[in-house]
């Protein structure tokens, strides 16, 4: 019974783990659209400010 006990402890010790990998996978692989969203905001932003006759002074 102790080994029972001690194989399902580590299947869920494992699947704790590929949980984590993924979120962290995940992670990584939205750092570059989340980069490039913020840099398209920035541009539409001066868009906006330019169509409405200058800047605000802030970048």
């Amino acid at each position: 019974m102790a080994s029972q006990t001690q194989g399902i402890h580590q299947l869920l010790q494992a699947e704790k783990q590929a949980k984590d990998k993924l979120a962290e996978a995940k992670r990584i692989l939205a750092l570059p659209f989340l980069k490039q969203r913020d840099q398209d905001c920035f541009w539409e932003r001066k868009a906006i400010e330019a169509s409405q006759g200058g800047s605000s002074g802030r970048n």
